[in-house]
Parts: C-alpha cells; structure tokens; sequence
C-alpha cells in the first residue's frame, strides 16, 4: 500500500492530527446524513442508511487504529516526556470511554435510534479527546528533544501492516466482510489480534 500521508511529513504529532481531523469529518458527515433523515421521510432514505452504516463501520475502525497505535507507541513516549501522570491516565480512561462506546454501537444497527445516539455522543467524546490531546499533550511533546520523524515513522508502518493485515487499504477503503464478520469481538480486540500476529 502506497504511504498514507504522502503530502505530510512522518511526524507523530502531525499524523495523530491528521487522524483527529479524518474522524471529525466522519462524524460531521454522519450528523448531517442523520439531521437530514430526522427531519421527514425523505426519498432515498435507504441510501442514506446505507451510508451512516459505512461511515459508522469506517468510523469505528478509524478511531480504533488511531487509539492503538497512540496507545501502544505513542503515549509510552509521552508519558516520558510529559511527566504528567493525571494527563496521562485521563487520556486512558477517556480511550476507554471510547472503546467502551464503539463496543456497544458495534453490536447494534443504526437503524435503531439508540445506536445513532451513542454515535453521536461517541463524536463528542472523540472530538473532547482530540481538543484535549492538541492542547495539553501535542505542544510539550513537540518542544521535547523526542524525535517525532522518527517516532511518526514507526507509528505509520504498524498502522499500514495492521490496515494490510485486516484489508483496509485506506482511509476511503470499506471495512472487510471477513473483519466485519467477527462482530461478537470488540474491534479492539480484532485489531490487537492482528497486531499480536
């Protein structure tokens, strides 16, 4: 697969970034589709479920990578630099929230109301967490001595192997039936799986 970001440098900070940008307009996408399909009984609106199941499908696998790629390779380093243990474990446990979230709209359906919601409210939660990471995280880990080319790099290639190893061959890629087939594990732990080999 050709490199992800050809356009940007291999820095960490900016790809986790870049990542945070991708999954708001997800979101954005999936408010909009779903404010539009509230409002009446619109013709067309079986393409328009069909497309918030594939942005939530795509959202979810997004948001997972993103989570796991920060978590194993990034944040071991931040929290090296950062020296901020209650940043730290908040960024953890708002991944959890997230994680936790993306579990329960993985077993349901966007044609329940109930599964929109959590959507939606996972887009307030991952939004919370990006702003947060960009804030308080991002600019002390770049004005460290940390090499962020380096660091990016490592973060890119185990993000294209595990998105090679699932089937995913970009961000516009659909989700695999093969992946999508393993629904009653959490995608977590589909993409860990991987990751472990």
């Amino acid at each position: 697969m050709a490199t992800r970001h050809p356009a940007l440098s291999h820095d960490a900070v900016t790809l986790l970034m870049d990542d945070h940008s991708r999954v708001k307009r997800l979101f954005d996408e999936f408010r909009k589709i779903h404010l539009a399909g509230t409002s009446s009984a619109l013709p067309g609106m079986a393409d328009m479920l069909a497309r918030k199941r594939d942005i939530v499908e795509k959202t979810c696998v997004e948001l997972t990578l993103h989570m796991y790629v920060e978590e194993v390779i990034f944040h071991p380093e931040a929290r090296k630099i950062l020296n901020d243990e209650a940043l730290m474990n908040e960024i953890e446990v708002q991944h959890t929230a997230l994680r936790d979230l993306i579990d329960q709209i993985d077993e349901g359906d966007v044609d329940d109301p109930m599964i929109c919601a959590m959507f939606m409210v996972l887009g307030q939660y991952a939004d919370h967490n990006a702003k947060e990471e960009e804030r308080e995280m991002f600019p002390i880990v770049r004005a460290s001595s940390l090499d962020l080319d380096a660091l990016g790099e490592r973060m890119m290639t185990r993000r294209e192997w595990l998105e090679r190893e699932i089937g995913i061959d970009g961000p516009e890629s659909q989700v695999p039936a093969a992946v999508m087939a393993n629904a009653q594990r959490s995608w977590w732990d589909r993409i860990a799986d991987f990751a472990r080999g």
